[in-house]
């Protein structure tokens, strides 16, 4: 979190850079994450919709990915029964 200056990131955060035109892929992933260090909070909302990419796009999506695999990788979560949901 601290190696990706996360608090630094806007509570509002669009990711793609601001070059005028822009392509939005759908479906995307939407993210909130919520951070408390030293008695302060910062949360970061996005949808990360829009290409071109930046490297500070990248590093919140390697941020989330790694706290997910973290997640999924607990034995705990392992043992939960396998969701069924999705498109068919």
């Amino acid at each position: 979190i601290q190696r990706i200056g996360f608090l630094t990131y806007p509570s509002d955060y669009r990711g793609a850079p601001d070059v005028g035109e822009s392509i939005m892929t759908i479906p995307y992933e939407t993210y909130r994450l919520e951070v408390r260090i030293g008695g302060l909070t910062h949360a970061v909302s996005w949808e990360d919709a829009f290409k071109p990419t930046t490297k500070e796009a990248d590093r919140f999506r390697g941020l989330i990915d790694r706290i997910t695999e973290f997640i999924h990788n607990h034995p705990n979560f392992r043992r939960l029964p396998r969701s069924s949901f999705g498109c068919q």
